[in-house]
């Protein structure tokens, strides 16, 4: 893949996709501020059909990225982490169905997430937002590291983050858009 320069376009776009003009500067390692887990079962604790299956953390960019960690276990209990510039902060809990359970499944598989590298974390790029991603399967685990600035990194990581988030209806605690550029405004 071809690496080309950053155009002011490009930096503007990327602004942009963080939700904003910049906030006071961030850490210098993106991944700092990466939340902690959101309960003791994310170590292991759980068994059976109620072990985890997929976590998503955001991380923090130099803007108003919306900073959580979401878990996905195999009972559809959805355990959400909300630590900045969402509409929920602490801890909060949702629930899938076996479908969207089958769909994350398919959704990592697709991707062949067990060839992926463990980290697509070149900061050649500052101040972009960060994602750490973890699947279980059949007694295995594996967590990605995904930099956003990292521009050579496999467009579907990206695309299964989102669909992570999307699974887990994760504007239920993040909020909207909208509702995320309101809490915004206020600050």
């Amino acid at each position: 893949m071809k690496h080309r320069a950053l155009t002011p376009f490009h930096a503007l776009l990327a602004l942009a996709a963080c939700g904003g003009p910049p906030a006071p500067p961030a850490p210098s390692e993106p991944s700092a501020e990466a939340p902690a887990p959101a309960s003791a079962s994310d170590a292991g604790a759980q068994t059976g059909s109620g072990d985890l299956v997929a976590a998503l953390a955001r991380t923090a960019c130099f803007g108003f990225c919306p900073i959580y960690r979401v878990e996905i276990y195999g009972d559809g209990r959805v355990l959400y982490r909300g630590e900045r510039f969402v509409v929920k902060t602490g801890e909060h809990e949702g629930k899938i169905d076996a479908a969207a359970l089958a769909e994350l499944r398919r959704a990592f598989a697709d991707i062949r997430f067990w060839d992926l590298k463990d980290a697509y974390d070149d900061h050649s790029m500052t101040d972009m937002p960060g994602a750490e991603l973890t699947y279980r399967e059949g007694g295995r685990e594996k967590t990605v590291r995904h930099y956003h600035g990292y521009r050579t990194a496999p467009e579907a990581l990206g695309k299964l983050e989102d669909e992570v988030d999307r699974i887990a209806d994760i504007d239920q605690f993040i909020g909207t858009r909208q509702e995320r550029d309101a809490l915004r405004s206020k600050r």
